[in-house]
C-alpha cells in the first residue's frame, strides 16, 4: 500500500469513527491539557468501555494511531484482517492461557512505530471492567524505555495519561468527559534506568498511575453486589445532578460522594425514597432520561422545528427500535465490560444498513437521483434536530396543547430542580466530612 493510498485509509477510517461517536454521543467535552500533536506519542488511556475506548482516546488528537489490543479480540483469518487494517498491534496475556513471549515481537512493533515519530495508544489496566483500573501492567514503561534506548535517548518520546469519563458506559445519546493529562518526558528516567531498569519500570509506570489515580472516579468499593434496582437509581442520582455538574467527571464524583453518605447514615432512605418517586413522576411525563435543566424551545420554535421532527422520527423510527430490541436482547447476555460497544457497534451498523435499504429502494420505486440525494439530506438534518431537541419540541406542543399535561410536567420539572439542589448540597457535605 502506498504512502498516499495509507494516508486516504486513515483519514476516512478516522473520519468515520469521529462521526459515529458524535452521532452516538449527546455531547463530547475535552478537558485538562493540551494534546501532543506532534513527535513520538505514547498514550494511555483508562479502558472501561470495551472497543468504544480506542476511538474516545484519539479523538482529541490531530494525528493517527496505532493501537495495542488483546490478541483474543482478533482470532480467525477475517478478524486478523481487521486487526492489520485499522493498525491493531496484538499483546498477549498470561491470565488468557498464553505465553506472553510473544509480546516481544509486539512490543518489537510498537516501538517501531515510535521510532518512527508516530502515536501509539495502549491500556495498561490489570482489568477488563468499567469500575476496575489499578494496579497498572509495566508494558507502557518497557516499551517507552526500549525506545528511547534505541535512539540514545535523543527520541524525545513522551507519555501523556488520559482518562475517559462516560456519563452512562452503555446507552446512547449520553454524554462523555475526555480529561488529558501533562505530558511525561521518558529521558528523564534515563540516569535511573542505567542504574536500576526494574526500578526505573516501577517509578515510570507508578508515575503514569498516579496521574490517572488522581482523576479517576473509583466506584469499586460502592458498587459491589449491585442489583438491577439498584443500578437503576445510582443512575437516577447522575442524571438528576446534570444540572450542577460542570462536566461527566464531576458528575460522577458528586454521585460517588453521595453513595458514600448513603452507605453509612440510615436518614439516607427518606432521600433516597425521594428520587425513586421523582423518577417515577417524571419518566411518566417525558423527563426520564433525559436531563431536568434543559430548557425547552419556544411555541414558535417549536412549531417551525415541528416538521423536521416529525420527519426525522418517521424516517428513524424502525432502526432505533430494532437497535433497542437488539441491546434489551443481549443486555443479559453480555459482559458489561463489552455492552458499550455492542451498543455502538451495533446502533451504527442498524442505521447503516437502513440507510442503504432506504436510499436503494427510492431508485427502484423511480424516484430520481437528486430527488433521492435531497430527501437524504433532509433526513440527515431532521435527524440530528430529532436527536438534539425533538424531545423538547413534542415536550412544547404538548404542553401548550394539554393543561393536565402541563400541571404534571411543571410540577415533575420543579420537583426535579429542588432535587437537584439538595443532591448536590448533600453530594459537598460528604466530601467535608471524609
Amino acid at each position: 500500500m502506498s504512502s498516499q493510498q495509507k494516508t486516504i485509509k486513515e483519514i476516512a477510517v478516522r473520519g468515520f469513527f469521529t462521526l459515529a461517536v458524535k452521532a452516538f454521543y449527546r455531547d463530547i467535552r475535552i478537558i485538562g491539557e493540551e494534546p501532543v500533536n506532534d513527535g513520538p506519542l505514547l498514550v494511555v488511556a483508562t479502558h472501561g468501555n470495551g472497543l468504544v475506548d480506542p476511538v474516545m482516546a484519539a479523538l482529541p488528537y490531530k494525528r493517527n494511531f496505532f493501537f495495542l489490543a488483546r490478541n483474543t479480540m482478533f482470532k480467525g483469518k477475517f478478524l486478523q484482517k481487521v486487526q492489520d487494517f485499522f493498525s491493531v498491534i496484538p499483546v498477549f496475556r498470561k491470565i488468557e492461557g498464553q505465553s506472553i513471549r510473544q509480546n516481544l515481537r509486539s512490543f518489537e512493533r510498537a516501538s517501531e512505530v515510535l521510532l518512527k515519530r508516530k502515536g501509539l495508544i495502549m491500556f495498561p489496566s490489570s482489568y477488563y471492567d468499567p469500575y476496575k483500573h489499578f494496579p497498572f501492567q509495566r508494558g507502557a514503561a518497557r516499551i517507552a524505555f526500549e525506545s528511547e534506548k534505541k535512539e540514545d535517548w535523543k527520541l524525545g518520546l513522551r507519555i501523556q495519561p488520559i482518562v475517559i469519563h462516560y456519563g452512562h458506559l452503555w446507552r446512547g445519546n449520553s454524554t462523555v468527559t475526555i480529561e488529558i493529562t501533562k505530558p511525561i518526558e521518558v529521558k528523564k528516567f534515563r540516569d535511573l534506568y542505567e542504574q536500576n531498569a526494574r526500578e526505573a519500570l516501577v517509578q515510570l509506570t507508578e508515575e503514569v498511575e498516579v496521574q490517572i489515580r488522581n482523576r479517576v472516579v473509583e466506584f469499586e468499593e460502592l458498587l459491589e453486589n449491585l442489583t438491577e434496582e439498584q443500578s437503576h437509581f445510582i443512575e437516577s442520582i447522575s442524571e438528576l445532578l446534570s444540572p450542577v455538574a460542570v462536566n461527566d467527571k464531576e458528575r460522577l464524583e458528586l454521585t460517588a460522594n453521595i453513595l458514600r453518605k448513603m452507605g453509612r447514615e440510615e436518614d439516607s432512605q427518606v432521600l433516597e425514597e425521594a428520587v425513586r418517586q421523582h423518577m417515577h413522576r417524571a419518566r411518566r411525563v417525558g423527563l426520564g432520561r433525559y436531563p431536568v435543566h434543559n430548557q425547552l424551545p419556544g411555541i414558535i420554535e417549536a412549531l417551525l422545528l415541528s416538521p423536521l421532527v416529525f420527519f426525522g422520527m418517521a424516517v428513524h423510527t424502525i432502526p432505533l427500535v430494532t437497535g433497542r430490541i437488539l441491546y434489551s436482547v443481549l443486555d443479559a447476555k453480555v459482559h458489561p465490560y463489552y455492552r458499550g460497544s455492542i451498543n455502538f457497534l451495533g446502533s451504527v451498523g442498524v442505521m447503516l444498513t437502513w440507510y442503504f435499504l432506504l436510499y436503494c429502494t427510492l431508485p427502484l420505486l423511480g424516484v430520481r437521483f437528486p430527488m433521492v440525494c435531497g430527501i437524504f439530506v433532509v433526513s440527515i438534518i431532521s435527524g440530528i434536530i430529532t436527536r438534539n431537541i425533538g424531545h423538547g419540541v413534542l415536550c412544547k406542543l404538548a404542553l401548550e396543547l394539554s393543561d393536565r399535561y402541563a400541571d404534571a410536567f411543571s410540577s415533575a420539572y420543579e420537583d426535579g430542580k429542588g432535587l437537584s439542589r439538595i443532591l448536590f448540597s448533600e453530594a459537598l457535605t460528604s466530601t467535608t466530612d471524609k
